[in-house]
């Protein structure tokens, strides 16, 4: 639920890996 509480602290290489884990 971390990506819920602090989704602006995402980076490209954050928001890429979740993609990837998804």
């Amino acid at each position: 639920m971390e990506r819920e509480i602090r989704p602006l602290f995402y980076s490209e290489e954050e928001l890429d890996h979740l993609h990837t884990v998804a």
